[in-house]
């Protein structure tokens, strides 16, 4: 081969490269703003449905501003849930059915809350909730690693 076909068949495959990673990149932003939008429309749903449903039903054992916390699980921050209590982290994201949460309030396991079992429609929210990765507003600080004494340092063990 000559050196000018060389130089022509390394420009071509250059061409081609440079065409690729711009397909590549303009379909990774349109990706991004879909991941938005869905993102947005799951926080709306989190916010008014399944935050009402934890703060009414769960917060006063499992939370920061519980009197007294219950098997050591905080449902009041996403990395509450993901760590887990003593029984070990309640939501798998995506998986209701391998979530403890769901099948604590199913009746399945721990039977959550103790008083009386959520109706139909509360769980059916709550694995919704889940399936949609279990989604939680990013910019919130997270309250179960603060309390009025201080750090609660129990929720930062292993």
């Amino acid at each position: 081969m000559t050196e000018m076909r060389l130089q022509q068949i390394w420009l071509e495959a250059v061409q081609r490269l440079t065409r690729l990673l711009t397909i590549g990149l303009l379909l990774g932003s349109l990706t991004v703003g879909v991941a938005a939008e869905v993102r947005n429309s799951d926080i709306e749903f989190f916010e008014s449905s399944v935050r009402p449903l934890l703060v009414k039903r769960c917060y006063s054992c499992h939370s920061s501003k519980a009197e007294k916390l219950q098997a050591g699980l905080y449902l009041d921050h996403r990395a509450g849930m993901l760590k887990g209590g003593d029984s070990g982290p309640v939501i798998v994201p995506g998986k209701p059915d391998e979530s403890l949460l769901i099948r604590a309030v199913r009746y399945e396991e721990n039977e959550m809350p103790p008083e009386r079992k959520l109706a139909e429609a509360e769980i059916s929210l709550l694995v919704q909730w889940v399936k949609m990765g279990a989604p939680w507003p990013a910019d919130q600080p997270d309250p179960a690693t603060k309390t009025e004494g201080g750090y609660d340092w129990n929720f930062f063990r292993t």
